[in-house]
């Protein structure tokens, strides 16, 4: 049964719309890459572009349609996929530069702002795997336009260590990529470079 609306309501949604800029800040689409996973990183980054094309095809149009149906705009269409730490484990070091840009061409052919999941889940120790993605993000970050990249470093049971937090600081700040570093409420610190048309890509909205 359709909901009934005042005159008074409806006029209330479209000054909010027009003049107090509402808006849907960001619709994710959440892709699982563990399918992706193979020992040979070129096989691993094509089954990742493969993936998320084939997942997120739609994506855009399905936004579009949510804009038309209820009027408020989408500022941002985005991505977030396994971390990739965990995907690319059983490749080379080389790998994970491969899957970042693989990451980028397939946002960037679905259409989307951004894609998340360049990211290493180390709150409870690191693999040898972790420690290459860690190492990867100021390339990774700097070679590519939408790839986001996070470091997720303590929560409130683990805590934070001081090796992991050093481990992570010491490759994403260094000062050639210009990295910036954010931590928030949740213990999450994110790395994204800087960028022309933006200042950090985990914070824009």
């Amino acid at each position: 049964m359709p909901m009934p609306f005042s005159a008074q309501e409806i006029v209330e949604t479209i000054r909010m719309v027009q003049m107090e800029n509402l808006d849907i800040r960001t619709i994710t689409l959440g892709i699982s890459l563990r399918g992706c996973a193979h020992p040979h990183f070129e096989t691993m980054a094509s089954n990742v572009y493969d993936t998320v094309c084939r997942r997120a095809e739609k994506l855009i149009a399905a936004g579009d349609a949510i804009q038309r149906e209820y009027g408020i705009p989408i500022i941002n269409k985005r991505i977030s996929v396994t971390p990739i730490a965990l995907v690319a484990e059983s490749s080379a070091p080389d790998g994970y530069i491969a899957v970042a840009h693989a990451l980028d061409r397939a946002a960037a052919e679905v259409g989307v702002n951004f894609i998340g999941g360049f990211s290493a889940l180390v709150h409870k120790g690191m693999t040898g795997g972790d420690r290459a993605l860690i190492a990867a993000i100021p390339e990774a970050l700097t070679s590519t336009e939408r790839v986001c990249a996070s470091v997720n470093i303590g929560t409130t049971r683990p805590a934070i260590t001081a090796t992991r937090n050093r481990t992570r600081s010491s490759a994403t700040c260094r000062p050639s990529c210009g990295g910036s570093v954010h931590t928030s409420s949740t213990d999450r610190c994110s790395a994204r470079s800087a960028h022309p048309s933006s200042t950090s890509r985990t914070t824009k909205k």
